[in-house]
């Protein structure tokens, strides 16, 4: 199952043979630590939707092709739109919930580069811990997004997705 720590789904976590972290479905995650290199540009962390239509390695060489001239929030929605299947009438590759970040390292870029910016629209940062987070307001459809950027800069992107 691709649901590792869904709600619900009781009748997959009642073997009572069996411990929590055992049973098909568990509440438990996976954790794995890995030890990054300067060399390491990079990490995508995404659900079910993107790693079942394409590799690890292919979302990696997708990343890597645009990161120098694109946001990485241009490079998330382009990674949704080639995940997405043009209909749902193949086998349901495509047609899942999508979600994927992208998380820049600057292991080789100055410390005056990576400090923290300074709020826009007279807000406070949120905390500290937070100073790349900002609450905006997006009026067009009234839902309130967090918007994180690579560089320390604030950008708004629209929700709103148009057809041709």
């Amino acid at each position: 199952l691709n649901l590792s720590r869904a709600i619900g789904d009781h009748a997959y976590k009642k073997t009572a043979s069996l411990p929590a972290e055992k049973q098909a479905i568990t509440a438990l995650p996976d954790i794995r630590t890995l030890t990054l290199e300067d060399q390491d540009d990079f990490m995508i962390i995404a659900c079910d939707g993107i790693w079942n239509f394409m590799s690890s390695q292919d979302a990696v060489d997708f990343v890597r092709l645009r990161l120098e001239k694109k946001t990485l929030t241009q490079i998330c929605e382009e990674l949704f739109m080639h995940c997405l299947a043009p209909n749902t009438c193949g086998d349901g590759t495509g047609c899942d919930n999508m979600t994927a970040i992208i998380v820049k390292f600057n292991f080789n870029k100055p410390t005056s580069v990576l400090s923290s910016p300074k709020s826009i629209n007279n807000k406070r940062p949120l905390s500290p811990d937070h100073t790349s987070t900002t609450d905006t307001i997006d009026n067009s459809n009234n839902k309130k997004m967090k918007i994180l950027t690579e560089n320390g800069t604030h950008e708004t992107n629209s929700t709103e997705q148009t057809s041709s």
